[in-house]
């Protein structure tokens, strides 16, 4: 009996796991910066506490901020600089560490792992938020590496700029890194999840640009206009910068069909940074030894056994 034990927990393990290990990818996240255009900067995480999200730095100049995490980030995730005097803190993300979902960009099964900062703290509170009426610069460097995985970017990292609210519908604009047929590929996405709750999201590839792997990328969402009158308050452009080296290049929205914009249920977005991949079926071995697992689970289960508790980690994207 503790052999069957053994087997139907190893088994149940492989079946679990072995899919989100095997399409698990990583990189290291330096720091995330929220400023007004042309004013101060009100948000720096440079990943120097040690204590990883959701705990995070304050607001400058107005309080307390947190971040809403998808996945977890376990303890050592979060790398001071050393010696303190040198700024290397930082953040390694890890797709392992995240949330299986279904992914409405992609409609495959993927890993998440997230932190969006909680700047939704009401219209009147333009202090912390970010409005409709604000100007603000979102910044994000990582180490630029290659994903792989699909060309069609289903796996990657990034920062992006949503909306949404449970249950209604919403969009987002993101930045990110995923595979492409040579290497790294930067995406400028605009995804409109209006038909979420019917039909699935609209994505729309904004712009993209192939990237050679190595060193560090800056990841930059900018929002310049700020008036009531001006149709185009709620639109969205996208920069990058490799290396820290010359000014930031901009993406340019080629599409057609749609723009940045991000302000479509209510009057303040949130930001965040993620990183997800794709989570690939079992092989035919790992099948297997799952369907033995299987089995003698069941077979324990008729002689009386104790049922075999499962994670909770499955969730919307």
């Amino acid at each position: 009996m503790n052999l069957a034990r053994s087997v139907a927990g190893s088994a149940a393990a492989v079946c679990i796991l072995l899919p989100l290990a095997a399409g698990a990818i990583q990189t290291t996240l330096y720091d995330f910066r929220i400023a007004r255009f042309n004013g101060p900067e009100i948000f720096i995480d440079t990943f120097d506490d040690g204590t990883p999200p959701p705990s995070a730095p304050d607001f400058v100049f107005t309080g307390p901020a947190s971040y809403s995490v998808v996945g977890t980030y376990p303890s050592g995730s979060e790398v001071p600089s050393s010696p303190p005097s040198v700024p290397d803190g930082h953040l390694r993300l890890n797709t392992a560490n995240g949330v299986i979902g279904l992914n409405p960009t992609t409609g495959l099964t993927s890993a998440l792992q997230r932190a969006r900062l909680n700047t939704n703290t009401g219209p009147p509170d333009n202090g912390l938020g970010l409005k409709q009426l604000n100007t603000f610069i979102v910044t994000g460097r990582f180490d630029l590496i290659d994903p792989g995985g699909d060309d069609d970017g289903s796996s990657g990292y990034g920062i992006a700029l949503t909306d949404f609210v449970p249950g209604a519908t919403s969009n987002f604009v993101s930045l990110n890194v995923g595979g492409g047929p040579g290497g790294a590929v930067l995406r400028f996405l605009y995804v409109d999840n209006e038909n979420l709750l019917g039909n699935g999201a609209m994505v729309y590839v904004l712009d993209s640009e192939e990237l050679v792997a190595g060193g560090q990328i800056e990841l930059q969402l900018q929002k310049t206009i700020a008036s009531a009158t001006n149709a185009d308050n709620d639109l969205v452009s996208a920069f990058y910068r490799l290396n820290g080296v010359g000014d930031f290049i901009p993406l340019i929205d080629m599409n057609p069909e749609a723009d940045a914009r991000i302000f479509s249920e209510v009057g303040w977005t949130q930001a965040e940074f993620r990183i997800f991949a794709t989570v690939p079926e079992p092989s035919t071995p790992a099948l297997v030894i799952c369907a033995l697992g299987v089995l003698v689970f069941a077979a324990r289960r008729r002689m009386g056994g104790s049922p075999v508790r499962t994670p909770s980690n499955i969730s919307r994207w």
